[in-house]
Parts: C-alpha cells; structure tokens; sequence
C-alpha cells in the first residue's frame, strides 16, 4: 500500500510549487504584485518562501511529504470554505456600506452593478450601466478606421442609465441626446447655467432631480449638467470647447475636486488629442456629429463586460479565491503607478488649463465661477492630508486667474453636522439633503452682483 502511493505525495507536492511560482511569476508579469505599496510586498516573499519550503520537503522522505501533503489538503479545504462564506456575504466593495446602513436602520442593496442591469432588463432591454469614458484609458479608435482616434467625453445617449448605490438604491436617468444627466432638449438652446466638473456634478448615486442641477433647475430652468464621472480639469476644459460653447451659457460653474483632479490631469495631458484642447482655442473633435458611433462603442463595450460577468466571472472568481483575498487585504493591486508628491508641473498645467477655460467662457460672453469641493475624508479623519496640492495653492490660481470663488470645503466645514451632507454619513458622495446644500450655495452666488475675485463660504 506504502509503495503503491508512496510517489503521490512528491507529484503533489511538486505540482503545488509549480502552481505557487507561476501564479507569482503572473501576477509580476501582469503587474498585479509589484513593490510600490508597502502591504503588497509580503505577497511575493512570503510566496517565495512557501515555494523554498515546499521543494525542500519534496526532497524529504515519505513520511514528511505525507503529512506536508495532508496538512496542504486540509488548508486548501479551509480556504476552499472560507472563500464560500465569504461568496456569500457582502462583496468587499459594498460591505462597509451595507453594514452602516443597517447600523443605520436602512435597507441595502448589495446586488453588483451587472445583477442590477440584468434585472433591470427585464423590464427594460435598452437600459445601460453608466460608461465613464476613462475607463478606455484616453483615446480609442471608435470606427475601425486606421488612425481614426477620438476621446469621448459623455455616455450612451438617450438610454435609462444605471448609475451607482451608495445610499441603498442604484440610482438611474435617463441621458440625454448626447449621454449627459439631463432631459432631452437643452443642447439645442442658449443655457443660462452650465456645470461641469466630475461624479459630484453628474449627481452619483441620486435621482436627477435631486443633484446639484436638478435643484438649480427649479429656478433656473435653463439649466445644463455637463459633469461625468472621473472628469479632470483638461476635459472640463474640452467640455466647454465640444459642448458647452454651442449653448453658451451666461454662467459656468467649473467645479474642481480635491480628491483625485490633479491626478486624473496627469493622465488626460499624456494624450495627444486632449491635448489639443489647450494648444488651439478653437480645437474640436466634432464628437456631437460622432454620436451614434460612440453609441455603437459604448454599447458593445458594455455588452461585452456584462456577458463576461454572465458567462464565467464569478466562477473565475471563486477559483482564484478573489473574495476571500478581498476581505483579508490581499487582493491584486490594480496596475498603478506609484504615489508620487510632487504636484508642480500638474499645477503649472492647472493654471493654464482654468486661464484658457475663463477665455473659452469669456469668448460667448460669459463668465466662470470656480467651485472648490473637498473631500469627506476631513470629517472622518483627524488631521487628513491631502495627496495633490493644498487648497491654498489652488484657490491662489484661480484668484491669480480672477475668478469669483465657491469655496465647497469652507462651506460644508462650517455645517453643523457635515457628514450629514453624505451618503450613510460616510466617505462617499452627497446624498440628496447635500446636494441640495451645495446648489443652494451656488444659487446664492447667483444672485451676488457682478464682481471681480471673491469667496462664497
């Protein structure tokens, strides 16, 4: 009987070693370990460790590699249960939220953004999960032609829109002509009021109505929402060039987030056509007539990613024990580029890209408003430091430019209970009673005379 299985526990525990050192060897290769972030590079020395004591116990003898096998077996079987529990509750993602709202006394729900739009085509087979346009990196070629590249700056036009939970419904809208939050109609008439800036702008995780624009169309129903998410200031600026000067609205609410938009410029400025944008005043891709493909794109785009999840994504998953790493920390670094604290040519970039946008606005006879918006993290974190460029180096540039200033952070600061203004009182977007906070800022400054430079707070 000895004899008989004696080789089982050497192929086993070689062909463990084997599956250990290829895992490693694609996880550097695929850029998944790397040493940028300091609670990664236990992953491949550990991994190499675990390897060096596998191989030596296969040289071992029978006894060593039986009980090294079984004790193997029975850890595999542990985490082969653990990844089962962890299956089933909660994706990491959404854990946190659907754990405050039941603090809360809230329902959640913690269904994924593909289980939302496979239920919501059951009633409705066009709808879309909301496509920002940053997730195809910059420029993608939407016809097939060779060098025919573009950088779609908006979503799938006229579509009910999936876009994100964080108060415990996805919220939806439905786009409009050319895949922005509002109703269909405004891009064929002068605005009183455009916004443009990121999520927050777009209105992330609420009704239509009840986002920064929906509040300010109340009163001024010349009103036009050109945020999408991830935007920076470059294609805040290209907005104003593709979108906004075919409306050209008496005032531009130009929105900057402290949170990550001196970082989305490193990115959006690498790129030939979004450069463009600064080098001519007059530059445009022309995306308004390109509809219908970016459409076609955008579709299949999806299409593809939801059928992925349908056919094998969970599966994959599991096999590759992704919850299980998710909960413990441990999951894949995505593909990033090490933090880095050296903010000066983004800023220098910063200047001149707001100073073009104020020319853009003033060309139509319009003028800019420049809204600074904080991140939540000051209200959950005591003494938080921010990654990019202090708000006082900021608010420099845009009183350097002479712009009148909202300045989001002073004003929400100053709220009795700012996490209040956010959704599960967490680090997340606004929820409806902040958005609301936040127009009723801007529409106070709406009706401030006509000046220079000045501060809302």
């Amino acid at each position: 009987m000895k004899r008989k299985y004696a080789q089982l526990p050497t192929y086993f525990l070689g062909l463990t070693a084997g599956l250990l050192a290829l895992t490693v060897l694609y996880g550097v290769l695929r850029g998944d370990i790397h040493w940028y972030w300091p609670e990664r590079q236990a992953i491949p020395v550990v991994s190499v460790l675990i390897t060096t004591l596998l191989l030596t116990a296969w040289l071992g003898s029978f006894s060593v590699k039986a009980n090294l096998s079984l004790m193997l077996t029975a850890i595999f079987l542990g985490l082969v249960t653990l990844e089962t529990v962890c299956f089933l509750l909660p994706p990491i993602d959404i854990a946190p939220r659907y754990w405050q709202a039941r603090k809360l006394g809230l329902p959640y729900d913690t269904h994924s953004k593909a289980q939302a739009l496979e239920a919501k085509r059951r009633v409705n087979n066009s709808a879309y999960l909301a496509v920002f346009p940053t997730a195809f990196g910059q420029s993608v070629n939407i016809s097939g032609r060779a060098g025919d590249t573009v950088v779609p700056l908006a979503g799938i036009a006229q579509v009910e829109t999936i876009f994100c939970n964080e108060t415990g419904t996805y919220s939806t809208y439905a786009a409009d002509e050319y895949g922005f939050n509002n109703p269909t109609g405004l891009h064929s008439q002068n605005m009183d009021i455009a916004v443009v800036g990121d999520s927050y702008v777009q209105g992330a995780c609420v009704a239509a109505e009840y986002n920064i624009t929906g509040h300010i169309r109340r009163k001024h129903p010349k009103t036009i929402n050109l945020g999408i998410s991830s935007n920076g200031s470059l294609r805040n600026l290209a907005m104003l060039h593709e979108y906004a000067a075919d409306v050209r609205p008496k005032t531009v609410f130009w929105f900057y987030y402290e949170g990550n938009d001196l970082g989305e410029l490193r990115n959006e400025r690498a790129d030939p056509v979004m450069a463009k944008y600064m080098q001519s005043p007059d530059f445009r891709q022309g995306l308004k007539g390109r509809q219908a493909e970016i459409d076609t794109f955008m579709k299949q785009y999806i299409d593809n990613h939801y059928a992925d999840y349908k056919n094998y994504q969970r599966l994959k998953r599991f096999l590759k024990f992704s919850d299980l790493r998710d909960w413990l920390g441990f999951g894949f670094a995505s593909r990033e580029t090490p933090p880095i604290q050296d903010w000066t040519i983004e800023e220098q970039v910063f200047a001149e890209i707001v100073m073009k946008s104020k020319q853009k606005i003033e060309s139509w006879g319009g003028r800019m408003i420049f809204v600074y918006l904080g991140v939540p993290y000051h209200y959950l974190v005591k003494d938080y430091q921010l990654l990019y460029a202090s708000r006082e180096r900021v608010l420099a540039i845009a009183k350097k430019a002479g712009l009148p200033i909202v300045d989001l952070y002073e004003l929400v600061s100053t709220h009795p209970d700012p996490l209040s203004l956010y959704a599960l009182r967490m680090a997340s977007h606004f929820n409806e009673r902040g958005y609301q906070y936040v127009a009723d800022a801007m529409l106070r400054y709406m009706e401030k005379p006509v000046a220079g430079s000045g501060t809302e707070q």
